[in-house]
């Protein structure tokens, strides 16, 4: 997992709440883009200001339950990438565009409870008639959200430390290497590492 410990509350994070953090990580690692908008509405789309960036929400199924009490979603995100025709050289800067966006999704967290983002496809995109002045690219992946909070609180009341070793490297040469599963489970939920 990547990312801050910024993430803030866990039972805040729904699926609008998770496009917009993209969208923030995006508009920072690419200052580039004039606009980059999370899941714009229609007419929106048609005023963004090029080049841009949008990202929209287009699936989500069922994840393996996390055991923690929170739900596991699986979503496929789509950004779309805009440029006018007009740009001088806009094939080329298209091309550099999505090639970052490729690279930056690489162990992307966006700062929520997620897995890492994992890539499925970029491509010309003529699926939008709104854009069709424009030259667009689609660069999409899959991500595991976890919403809600974890059930265990891990509230202390014994002042001691639980550690955990694993098979076969457990016993007192292996101490140094047992660890604390709230901190595995911590970095689980917020997506740190």
């Amino acid at each position: 997992m990547s990312n801050d410990d910024s993430a803030g509350d866990i039972q805040s994070v729904d699926l609008p709440a998770v496009s917009t953090a993209i969208a923030s990580t995006l508009a920072g690692l690419f200052p580039a883009f004039v606009s980059v908008q999370a899941m714009p509405d229609q007419s929106e789309i048609m005023d963004l200001p090029v080049p841009a960036v949008f990202i929209d929400l287009e699936q989500v199924e069922p994840a393996p339950d996390p055991g923690t009490g929170q739900s596991a979603v699986r979503c496929r995100f789509c950004a779309y990438l805009l440029i006018g025709p007009e740009c001088q050289g806009h094939t080329r800067l298209l091309g550099s565009m999505v090639t970052a966006m490729i690279a930056a999704l690489r162990e992307q967290c966006w700062g929520i409870p997620a897995e890492p983002a994992e890539f499925v496809e970029a491509m010309p995109d003529g699926s939008r008639p709104e854009l069709d002045n424009l030259v667009v690219w689609s660069v999409r992946w899959d991500q595991v959200i976890y919403l809600g909070a974890a059930s265990w609180d891990w509230v202390d009341s014994t002042g001691l430390t639980l550690l955990v070793g694993i098979s076969p490297e457990v016993g007192p040469e292996y101490v140094k290497d047992y660890f604390d599963p709230k901190e595995r489970l911590d970095e689980l939920s917020t997506g740190r590492t």
